[in-house]
């Protein structure tokens, strides 16, 4: 079906030919993974937010290449069947000889960021987004029943507040206070969807058409913005959800701009919230969070984001497994040989 069959299988073939050993012994180089890559970009054009939601979803206690759908908290419109579509390109393309599903997903993930990035530098000429550098290494191990599973995993409540986000952040990836609030900035892509997922409702960022898939600073720009109102709302009776689900939904001039949850708005400001998410204090009477220059950093500093945001999703991919680099593994001459001959043949 994609042109990525025929690299999978050409690999697949110098892998049978014995030329390789050891418990992970699937070489891999830079321009076979791109070319993976440019072949995986089909799937995950449209589907950028559900890429990178997969990829923070899969590596929440390990990047095991698991997921439990029917648990709630992986509902929503359109994530489930782009889950299916890559789990298809996955068995189609034979890619189980030399990568893990969780090693897909990662790499799902890199290019939905990537993608992200030029949709946001479309008609760009200067002072553009610098493309994204997050390292990718393999070799993580997917659990015995991948894809599915039920194990419910540790993901996060939507209701966390400042030291409840970076106290999680630290104990799964390992992040610092600086990269837990870079890798928040992935809520500058995609929203909720309602009743057909997590309760909560709306695009993160609705000013502009499309800006949805658009991978830029705006969740920072947004929240320091002094123009900006933001109201909390329980839009629970609006979606049918079985209990609140309170969202900071963000007006200019008395037009809706977007959404944040109550862990997003806790990077700004010190916002406790009681059994059900509701802060009795307004956007404006709450003091500044522990995290909120670093929120005004990323603001001002698109550059210095994108820098941090790659090295905090980097670890985050790796979580719970010990990564290949590559072309570390060894392989002998003819074999290199044997792959660059085919590669090129498919070029």
């Amino acid at each position: 079906m994609f042109c990525c069959h025929l690299l999978s299988l050409a690999i697949s073939l110098v892998l049978s030919s014995g030329a390789v050993s050891g418990t992970c012994s699937r070489p891999l180089t830079s321009s076979q993974v791109q070319q993976i890559k440019n072949e995986l970009l089909s799937v995950v054009t449209g589907n950028e937010a559900s890429a990178i939601r997969l990829s923070f979803h899969d590596c929440v206690d390990s990047c095991d290449g698991c997921l439990n759908l029917n648990d709630p908290r992986n509902f929503g419109a359109g994530f489930a069947s782009f889950i299916n579509s890559l789990n298809n390109f996955y068995a189609e393309n034979g890619l189980s000889s030399v990568l893990s599903r969780a090693d897909l997903y990662a790499l799902a993930g890199i290019v939905a960021v990537e993608q992200g990035v030029r949709n946001a530098n479309q008609g760009c000429s200067n002072n553009c987004l610098p493309m994204p550098n997050i390292p990718f290494g393999y070799c993580r191990q997917d659990c015995p029943t991948s894809p599915t599973t039920t194990v419910m995993n540790n993901l996060p409540s939507a209701d966390l507040n400042n030291q409840q986000t970076l106290a999680f952040f630290q104990s799964q990836f390992g992040l610092t206070p600086q990269l837990a609030t870079a890798l928040m900035g992935a809520h500058t892509m995609g929203g909720a969807s309602g009743s057909h997922g997590s309760g909560f409702l709306g695009s993160f960022k609705q000013d502009t058409p499309g800006d949805f898939r658009n991978f830029n600073n705006k969740y920072y720009q947004w929240m320091v913005n002094q123009n900006f109102f933001y109201f909390q709302t329980d839009v629970s009776m609006y979606t049918g959800a079985n209990s609140s689900r309170y969202q900071w939904n963000v007006y200019e001039n008395g037009n809706q701009m977007g959404m944040v949850f109550n862990t997003d708005m806790s990077l700004i400001k010190n916002v406790q919230l009681d059994s059900n998410g509701f802060s009795s204090c307004s956007f404006f009477t709450r003091g500044s969070a522990s995290t909120a220059n670093w929120v005004r950093t990323y603001a001002n500093n698109p550059s210095q984001w994108i820098q941090d945001f790659s090295t905090a999703f980097g670890m985050m991919i790796g979580n719970g497994n010990t990564l290949t680099q590559l072309g570390s593994l060894s392989t002998s001459s003819s074999t290199n040989q044997l792959l660059s001959s085919l590669i090129n043949q498919l070029g």
